[in-house]
């Protein structure tokens, strides 16, 4: 509800609110319990949003398995409204993409250094950056970035322009990563 306004009515007539730390707002409806026991992940990842990146690390640590996709954006100063409004759509992405066999990992990157070292351009707030492990299912794409001595690839998916104007389009691009990607399975019996 960013930019709307805040009316009584909204209020008295919806059960749940809800902000995140981007000052998103989302007003639920009444029947909010029935739903929250359903969609409970949902409301979840809404309020996280993407996770800011304090480090290569912490990105590093969180890897869960050969198959995670890295999308990160970079944006300087999370207190800027025009930059945050850039990254609303990126926000959007981030609440709905994880399932079993691949996950998506959503970044917020707000320390210039750290985006460099990560292949990013600092220049282009908001654009979509995929960063994913080198491995012989890169579709041939040599390593560019070192991330504390793992060689991973780099590259920019969509632009801020395009997750703007085609949010669907930029989400079926980021989803062919994974679909025309091999799935790796461990056997650790």
């Amino acid at each position: 509800m960013r930019g709307g306004k805040l009316d009584e009515k909204t209020l008295m007539t919806n059960s749940f609110i809800l902000g995140n730390k981007f000052n998103d707002v989302w007003f639920q409806e009444l029947n909010l319990v029935a739903l929250f026991e359903k969609e409970i992940q949902y409301f979840y990842k809404y309020f996280e949003g993407p996770r800011v990146l304090p480090s290569l690390d912490f990105m590093l640590s969180s890897q869960s398995h050969e198959n995670d996709l890295h999308l990160v954006s970079y944006i300087s100063d999370l207190t800027a409204p025009c930059q945050l409004l850039k990254l609303k759509q990126f926000r959007k992405m981030s609440q709905t993409n994880q399932n079993e066999v691949w996950h998506y990992q959503y970044w917020l990157v707000t320390d210039p250094e750290l985006a460099a070292k990560m292949g990013i351009n600092t220049e282009n707030v908001g654009d979509v950056n995929l960063l994913r492990p080198h491995s012989a299912f890169t579709h041939g794409k040599e390593a560019n970035v070192n991330l504390n001595g793992y060689p991973f690839v780099s590259e920019v998916v969509a632009s801020n322009e395009e997750v703007t104007s085609d949010p669907e389009g930029v989400q079926a691009r980021v989803l062919n990563y994974a679909f025309n990607s091999p799935v790796l399975i461990k056997d650790y019996r």
